[in-house]
């Protein structure tokens, strides 16, 4: 049988990749929240363009 430890090695290893990867996603969502305010002009600015090019398709 193999030692357990070496079994549950990548477990471990899988357990503390994800605790790292959930710390960076929240860090990204903090800064992404910080930059909001300009996020959220582009957004609508890049909404309008969208629905006038489906109108434009429509029409087409």
């Amino acid at each position: 049988m193999a030692c357990p430890l070496k079994a549950y090695s990548p477990l471990i290893l899988l357990g503390e990749k994800n605790k790292r990867r959930k710390r960076r996603k929240e860090r990204k969502k903090r800064e992404k929240e910080e930059r909001t305010l300009t996020r959220e002009r582009r957004d609508e600015i890049s909404h309008e363009r969208e629905r006038k090019r489906e109108e434009k398709r429509k029409l087409s």
